[in-house]
């Protein structure tokens, strides 16, 4: 299988991300997880992901403070969100990241099964 592309995670459930960078793997992209909002941003610099999916809730950051980051920075990955907020939140958050003029993918709902991931890519 060749690589489908650099796929930067953001959640703060290591456990999780770990185990969601190891799908991410199986499915061919080069995956690297972070769990907080300043590993996100140096991440974002040194890895230059093709993808990135993120949770809305993170100890440090919300999600809303990362989208915009990726505003900022003029960010061209195209950006997911994983997460088990309400399905209102995951469509405002959406919402938000197209208006800030990012290539918005949709939202991934946590729990998701290998299927359902490799659907959303």
């Amino acid at each position: 299988m060749t690589a489908a592309g650099r796929l930067l995670i953001v959640d703060d459930n290591e456990d999780l991300c770990e185990a969601m960078c190891l799908l991410a793997s199986d499915e061919g992209f080069e995956a690297r997880g972070v769990n907080d909002g300043r590993a996100f941003r140096a991440a974002v610099d040194d890895f230059a992901p093709d993808f990135i999916l993120l949770d809305l809730a993170i100890p440090d950051e919300d999600g809303v403070e990362l989208l915009a980051f990726l505003r900022d920075h003029g960010c061209k990955a195209r950006v997911g969100i994983a997460s088990s907020q309400p399905d209102h939140l995951l469509r405002q958050a959406g919402d938000l990241a197209r208006a800030y003029g990012l290539d918005f993918m949709g939202a991934l709902r946590k729990p998701f099964t290998r299927a359902e991931f490799r659907a959303f890519f």
